[in-house]
């Protein structure tokens, strides 16, 4: 069988095998997302989807603590702070990257947490954003943390607070401040304590450079009653996303998430002024974007597998096909040319879908004079070395298909879900390494 046999029939086996599978109910699984709203260097897409999660009840970390129900205090641990939830009836809601001041040094939430309501104090992991402070700044209280109103900077910094790398964490800092003193045109840095990030971020200078972006954009999100998330791009360049489990939650993360955002784009403004913006193609990609770290275990029921034998050490592709849209298919052909049909009954499917649906998909899958169009979408699963993975069939039999270990998607994924309301998800945030 031809190479370019093999992948036609793989593709039409991925869309007879798409009408079998379920369909997940939650929008923030599958979500649409809009186009692209860009000042400057900034990017922002919006993500819109249903409420999976009921927030009513929920506070994040800032709101409560300016209602004074939750306190974090200070250990005399730099990585490990305590968190308090005083509220009778409200969740307390902690994201990875929140920044709280004060303290004997300012800090980092180094994983998203949910508090429950009356508490007491619950450990939580954290990384110090300022050096060699060990004492009270001016009239702030040494042993707790007052203020959260703003949220780390940049995916080397959100990264290695999340992968809990202190030293790391201190050495990006060191490369923001100087990145963004050199794009304001003065240093940043505060005498009370130079190494501060929290303290660079309220630079005067500074902060009149990113309420331009917060002026240009700060209302988009109120454009979209379905509001569940948002997706970043600084320079033309897809960085991040965060969604949550609902419109309520996403409305209070906005701002501080547009400043964060903001505050990258000005640390990243180019030198010679050329302006670019990502498509929404690109965040669409960037959202279907597996992790590294995954299993096979972690085969989500939702994701199309490829009934494919894998002969080299290439890459499994979890193919995602869309109602009506033959067009997300898969952009990396060259990592299944080393693929083959596994099972004959294969070329029935090819033959169910009819010559004019197969002619279109060929057509997009490669063009004739040897190019290809790279208008796919791709999902990737990275198995475990040597992982056997149980497939699904359209007549509901499973196979099993071997999988070699692949390279890194370059993805960071931080997830967290409400065990009290089925295991619903608040909050996922996704990092570009």
């Amino acid at each position: 069988m031809s190479t370019k046999t093999s992948l036609g029939l793989l593709v039409a086996a991925i869309f007879a095998l798409w009408s079998f599978s379920p369909r997940p109910s939650a929008a923030v699984d599958r979500p649409n997302i809009s186009n692209g709203h860009s000042f400057g260097n900034l990017s922002v897409f919006i993500v819109r989807g249903t409420d999976v999660v009921d927030a009513k009840r929920i506070l994040t970390l800032q709101e409560a603590l300016e209602k004074g129900l939750a306190v974090v205090h200070e250990t005399s641990n730099v990585n490990m702070l305590s968190v308090e939830n005083l509220s009778d009836d409200h969740e307390l809601f902690l994201q990875s990257g929140d920044i709280v001041k004060g303290g004997k040094q300012d800090r980092i939430i180094s994983e998203d947490m949910l508090v429950q309501a009356k508490s007491g104090k619950v450990p939580c992991p954290a990384n110090c954003c300022e050096q060699s402070r060990w004492q009270p700044r001016g009239m702030e209280a040494s042993g707790k943390f007052e203020k959260s109103t703003d949220f780390a900077v940049g995916n080397r910094i959100k990264i290695a607070n999340f992968e809990k790398q202190q030293g790391v964490v201190w050495e990006n800092v060191a490369q923001a401040q100087k990145a963004l003193s050199q794009n304001v045109g003065k240093p940043v840095t505060q005498n009370a304590s130079p190494t501060s990030l929290q303290l660079a971020l309220e630079d005067k200078d500074l902060r009149e450079k990113v309420k331009q972006y917060e002026k240009a954009l700060g209302e988009i999100a109120e454009k979209y009653p379905d509001a569940v998330g948002m997706v970043i791009a600084v320079n033309g360049e897809v960085i991040s996303s965060d969604v949550y489990g609902s419109h309520l939650l996403f409305q209070k993360a906005w701002p501080k998430l547009l400043k964060s955002a903001a505050v990258d784009a000005v640390a990243q403004m180019p030198k010679d002024g050329v302006l670019t913006s990502a498509s929404r193609w690109d965040a669409e990609q960037f959202l279907v974007a597996k992790e590294s770290r995954a299993n096979a275990g972690e085969v989500q029921e939702n994701d199309l597998l490829a009934n494919v034998e894998l002969n080299d050490p290439i890459r499994l592709q979890v193919i995602q096909a869309r109602p009506g849209n033959t067009a997300n298919v898969i952009e990396e052909v060259q990592h299944l040319q080393q693929a083959t049909i596994r099972r004959p009954a294969d070329a029935d499917y090819a033959q169910q879908l009819g010559a004019t649906q197969e002619a279109n998909i060929q057509t997009r899958f490669g063009n004739s004079d040897g190019t290809r169009t790279q208008n796919f979408m791709n999902r990737v699963l990275t198995p475990s070395p040597n992982a056997s993975i149980n497939l699904p069939h359209p007549d509901g039999a499973l196979q099993q298909v071997a999988a070699q270990p692949s390279a890194s998607a370059g993805v960071v994924s931080i997830e967290s879900r409400a065990g009290q309301q089925g295991n619903a998800l608040i909050h996922r945030g996704k990092l570009k390494k």
